[in-house]
């Protein structure tokens, strides 16, 4: 699609008008594709977490139960990473990352129907007031897309203009979003388990070298 130059409201025909909605919309519909793939890109990571979360909480119980069953700070760390891990999956559940971005996904190809209408429109030989008329009813049918469905976020528009100037959003940089925030202080939080487990089987081994060498 390509350049168009701004004009004043005032100014535009009613073509000059549909030129630049089309421009909108698009921009619009790639946020949209965006805002899907991040959603998606987050669903496929707590996928992840979640086994590896799942894998920890039996480590920790089986290791409580039959390696350090006389550890009451095992106990504590079996029992407390397991109702955090059933919290976790609750809050995460509720997120609907995967239904969320199938909505976009579905919001974008209604949008990307609305463009094919708004260019076929330009295309017909017809009076501006029958072309006007048109225009609204394919503009109603755009308003009423957007409604029930969630706004993207400021990352995703930032995202669509940076490749427009052939530039990768911050490489290795991160965007402290709240699903951003909310995943990497999940990591946070695994971690410190697991050192709290590391460090309680070092301190109940380092006991029972004493106790066997009677010091």
């Amino acid at each position: 699609m390509g350049k168009m130059k701004k004009k004043n409201y005032k100014k535009r025909s009613i073509r000059d008008e549909i030129f630049y909605k089309i421009h909108t919309i698009d921009a619009t519909r790639k946020n949209r594709i965006l805002a899907s793939e991040r959603l998606y890109e987050f669903s496929k990571k707590w996928e992840v977490v979640f086994f590896c979360m799942n894998i920890l909480a039996i480590l920790f119980l089986i290791s409580s139960i039959l390696i350090l069953s006389n550890s009451r700070t095992m106990i504590f760390i079996s029992g407390f990473f397991s109702m955090y891990t059933i919290i976790t999956q609750y809050y995460y559940n509720n997120l609907n990352y995967r239904e969320r971005g199938l909505k976009f996904h579905y919001l974008e190809l209604d949008l990307e129907e609305q463009i094919l209408q708004l260019k076929q429109l330009l295309r017909q030989k017809i009076q501006n007031k029958e072309l006007e008329k048109e225009y609204k009813h394919i503009m109603n049918n755009y308003l009423y897309s957007l409604k029930g469905y969630e706004n993207h976020e400021a990352i995703d528009n930032e995202k669509r203009e940076n490749s427009k100037k052939n530039k990768k959003y911050g490489k290795g940089k991160i965007a402290w979003t709240s699903d951003n925030i909310f995943y990497y202080g999940n990591i946070i939080v695994i971690i410190v388990f697991i050192l709290m487990y590391l460090c309680n089987i070092i301190m109940n081994s380092w006991e029972d070298i004493i106790k066997l060498l009677g010091v």
